[in-house]
């Protein structure tokens, strides 16, 4: 199973989009000679404190929709909250992919498509109709991959920490980006630019967001009407989409 496991993780990788990945996992899991061996599944519900609790099921597919409950109804908050900010500056700053780069366990990514609910199984998996987010108005790059770097430096205006870090990029992104003595300085000419000093650091923290004061404020500000437009009309109708009866 272990080579099975190796197998279905390579094969969503580089075979299969995310809408048909689960085909070669969900066929070794319902072969007989797995399913003569399975017991139950278990699950552990962890976060940056530590493991908050344990679910376990011999019914995947029961597992499966509780799982699918707590994932939309955190995350979703998250995502949605990250739609809500009008403008801001994105920090860089972690030796990831830089879609890939984390700020209290939500992705970069996350923000640079924010205007589109990927969680709605009716928004298409087109690229092209999913424009990157406008409010963000400037990157700041003190540490991220070299070559994964390049296309968002194509959309936003880039100011790169210093000299060092700039040597490390590729050459068509340093030519077209303000280079600054330090990352302090980056981060001044990146507001000062782009007219804002509400800012978010993707630095790889899972526990925590670290972001400027006044995003911090805009961010409080917008939580609980978030919170309540995804529990009474985000939260039922991604359910209705994947099946799910609570």
């Amino acid at each position: 199973m272990s080579y099975a496991l190796y197998e279905t993780r390579s094969i969503y990788h580089m075979n299969f989009g995310s809408r048909s990945s689960n085909v070669v996992p969900r066929a070794i899991f319902e072969s007989p000679f797995v399913q003569n061996k399975h017991a139950f599944t278990a699950c552990l519900a962890t976060s940056p404190a530590g493991v908050t609790g344990v679910d376990a099921d011999n019914d995947l597919h029961q597992l499966n929709s509780r799982l699918n409950v707590d994932t939309l109804k955190g995350y979703g908050k998250l995502m949605r909250l990250f739609a809500e900010i009008d403008e801001c500056v994105a920090v860089l700053d972690e030796g990831r992919w830089p879609w890939y780069l984390h700020a209290g366990g939500l992705t970069s990514g996350n923000l640079f498509e924010a205007p589109t609910d990927h969680l709605d199984l009716d928004v298409g998996g087109s690229k092209d109709a999913h424009p990157l987010n406008p409010a963000v108005k400037a990157l700041v790059v003190n540490h991220t991959w070299r070559d994964a770097f390049a296309g968002l430096a194509m959309v936003y205006p880039a100011f790169i920490a210093d000299r060092e870090v700039a040597r490390g990029l590729p050459r068509r992104v340093a030519s077209g980006a303000v280079i600054a003595q330090d990352l302090a300085q980056a981060l001044e000419l990146a507001c000062e630019k782009s007219g804002t000093d509400k800012a978010i650091i993707f630095d790889g923290s899972y526990g925590s967001i670290n972001l400027t004061p006044s995003m911090g404020e805009f961010l409080m500000d917008k939580a609980s009407a978030v919170a309540r437009k995804v529990d009474e009309e985000l939260m039922p109708k991604w359910l209705r989409q994947r099946g799910i009866d609570i």
